[in-house]
């Protein structure tokens, strides 16, 4: 089983894009700032567990769905200015039937199988029956939880209500510099509360589907990255822990991956009882009390001449936990390349 399209809409600098992943390798290349960090963030946060943000949203159709947000408050506010009516409006306007209208990042996923492959853990998605159709289809959206935006509108309507009485006021009133002034500042005001409220309802959300993205079933975020098998290294310009990168980002990496594997609990017992060994046979223990535990010792003796109590004695053990030994693997160990590639390669790699 393996990833065989993204379909991107409206993310960052990709208004719409398309990726098809080759069988074996899928090479992503381009110019600087041409996207390609921004492509390997969106895996992310498709796969992994980083949120989407408003700064993920295409900047103009962002500006076009806050436009559009707030266009459709003032025609609500303009059929009623009662509270109670307001909020029923709201209701009406913004449904689940229309949720479509407020996604803000689309993202369209692929997966396709072999029909000899077991596909027990996604079987719960299949939606194609086709004989010719060995894939599945999912929509990973960032989008606006409508049940959540009808509630901070509902919370809001008497400071919205409010805020809009005090413009229209003004708007109706003499204008002079001052007002004009007090009615831009206003009017800027109410429409960045309202955008707050906007924001504030986004949130990532995915669906299974059937081929053309249709007929869409609402699954958790985390039941859709479990069926996926995510990994990444981080690299460094010059693809190696030497003098560039002080906290051997590629080093840790690949130790993080090492700690995946079932080879991992095997070495991990032989290696810390090796060290446990090693100290043993050079009486760390016994070197440490014997010059450092003793002042302390000693001053519990002192104590203990003006006060009666049992001062026991210091002991030492050692223990190597998961953390420390992987802090060490991670400070011992560097990365290098070496290679014989031509210089432009190099380039490429390290761009």
């Amino acid at each position: 089983m393996k990833l065989k399209k993204i379909a991107i809409t409206n993310y960052r600098q990709f208004q719409n894009a398309v990726i098809n992943f080759d069988d074996e390798l899928t090479i992503l290349a381009g110019a600087n700032n041409s996207g390609k960090t921004s492509i390997i963030e969106l895996f992310k946060r498709i796969f992994k567990d980083k949120n989407f943000s408003k700064e993920d949203i295409s900047a103009e159709y962002y500006s076009k769905l806050q436009y559009d947000f707030i266009s459709c408050i003032n025609k609500i506010y303009n059929i009623t200015d009662k509270e109670t009516e307001f909020r029923e409006n709201v209701k009406k306007e913004f449904s689940t039937e229309n949720n479509n209208k407020w996604t803000a990042i689309k993202i369209k996923i692929e997966v396709q199988y072999d029909k000899n492959e077991s596909i027990s853990l996604f079987s719960d998605y299949l939606m194609e029956l086709s004989d010719t159709c060995t894939s599945f289809f999912f929509l990973f959206n960032y989008e606006v939880n409508i049940t959540e935006l009808n509630k901070l509108l509902s919370l809001n309507a008497t400071n919205l209500l409010d805020k809009k009485h005090e413009i229209q006021k003004l708007e109706a009133g003499r204008k002079t510099n001052k007002t004009r002034i007090k009615l831009t500042e206003l009017q800027a005001e109410y429409e960045e509360f309202l955008k707050e409220i906007f924001d504030g309802a986004l949130e990532n959300r995915v669906y299974f589907a059937d081929q053309n993205y249709e007929n869409a079933g609402q699954i958790s975020v985390r039941e859709f990255q479990s069926l996926f098998n995510y990994n990444y290294l981080n690299a460094t310009r010059l693809l190696n822990d030497e003098k560039t990168d002080n906290y051997f980002s590629i080093s840790k990496e690949l130790l993080s991956h090492f700690k995946k594997s079932n080879d991992w609990e095997e070495f991990k017992k032989q290696i810390i009882k090796d060290i446990k060994e090693g100290l043993k046979e050079q009486k760390l223990n016994e070197k440490v009390k014997e010059h450092s535990l003793i002042k302390a010792q000693n001053a519990l003796d002192s104590i203990e001449k003006c006060f009666e109590y049992n001062k026991g004695e210091f002991s030492l053990q050692t223990d190597i936990s998961d953390e420390l030994l992987l802090g060490f693997l991670s400070s011992s160990l560097q990365t290098f390349l070496n290679s014989k590639m031509e210089p432009n390669l190099k380039s490429f790699l390290r761009d």
